[in-house]
């Protein structure tokens, strides 16, 4: 369930510190994204009845502050990435959540091929920049990330942002759609839970770099003594 604000999503500091949260905070341990000769990618990704493509990688972010606010990031199997958003205020009739394409097809955590082409068709396609041997490494980490332990971390007090989600999608036979595999959720750039395996650490940060977007702070930094700061 991704977290909903109560302002703006822009990212600012815990108001009892006047430095900046890299400077008490750390960020994860840098890893590369790095494809291995030999490594076991999924033979069929979208299932045997479908070459493809289907989702792979989807962020998507909510704030309810001022109005419904929902924008969104995804990739799919051959690499192409697709941006989303959608903006509405509270009005007589559905509710902005029922008038939201991507939500609608997503709420329910199965992604048929039908809910990836409504995702598609509601987003505005981006230029193709990654290479195939860069999907194969992402579809093996996907695959490896499911079993990965999911850690909750403690953040400091944050109240001036939305919440943002990142997920892997992999596809599940007994249910003939994707499922989605949590890597992150993040709240005023605060990791709020993480999968904890290096697998999903390498794909979250591959993610981030290629987007440009600024990777969450985790627990305090400890100092030389071992006490956190």
């Amino acid at each position: 369930m991704l977290i909903v604000g109560c302002r703006d999503h822009r990212p600012r500091a815990p108001a009892s510190y006047l430095e900046p949260p890299s400077d008490r905070y750390r960020q994860d341990t840098p890893l590369p994204f790095a494809p291995v000769r030999g490594e076991v990618v999924p033979a069929q990704p979208c299932g045997p009845r479908h070459q493809g493509p289907c989702l792979l990688l989807g962020w998507e972010y909510y704030n309810g502050a001022r109005g419904y606010a929902h924008s969104a990031w995804f990739m799919d199997t051959d690499g192409r990435e697709y941006e989303f958003w959608f903006h509405a205020h509270p009005e007589r009739g559905p509710a902005p959540e029922d008038r939201d394409p991507v939500r609608t097809a997503l709420k329910d955590h199965l992604v048929t091929q039908d809910d990836f082409d409504r995702v598609v068709a509601a987003s505005t396609a981006l230029p193709l920049r990654v290479t195939l041997a860069d999907v194969d490494h992402a579809l093996a980490l996907a695959a490896k990330s499911q079993t990965g332990p999911i850690e909750t971390i403690r953040y400091p007090t944050c109240k001036d942002g939305g919440g943002s989600g990142l997920r892997a999608y992999v596809f599940a036979a007994e249910k003939n759609g994707a499922v989605p595999v949590v890597l992150e959720d993040v709240s005023c750039d605060f990791l709020l839970k993480g999968n904890a395996s290096l697998a999903a650490r390498e794909l979250a940060q591959w993610v981030h770099r290629l987007r440009g977007t600024v990777e969450p702070y985790r627990e305090p930094k400890v100092k030389q003594s071992g006490r956190r700061e």
